[in-house]
């Protein structure tokens, strides 16, 4: 988003709790990190680890949290292009465990 963009009824101004924050956007302690035994580099090698990781804080009552003062610079997916072939059967295969695993608190 442009960084003068204030969203829908100024909410980008304000901190605020959400479900799940970009990895690029990451600040978590080592004890939590270890609470939460990192990311899941075994079911999710390229996609949603950063989502997974959020919703596995959620779970034990960690809070991801928003600062509207930390201006962040994103363009992985901008760089990574559209899944293709052996990436999108990557991608295909992560989405579904993403679905299976976290069902509802997707929609």
């Amino acid at each position: 988003l442009d960084k003068n963009y204030l969203g829908y009824q100024n909410r980008l101004t304000f901190s605020q709790e959400l479900s799940a924050v970009t990895g690029a956007c990451l600040a978590i302690s080592k004890r939590n990190w270890d609470k939460l035994n990192g990311l899941d580099e075994k079911n999710l090698k390229i996609n949603y680890n950063d989502v997974d990781l959020c919703l596995r804080a959620n779970e034990i009552s960690l809070k991801n949290i928003y600062l509207p003062s930390v201006l962040a610079v994103h363009c992985e997916s901008k760089t990574r292009g559209k899944p293709r072939g052996k990436d999108y059967n990557s991608w295909r295969q992560e989405f579904e465990w993403m679905k299976k695993r976290w069902g509802n608190t997707l929609l």
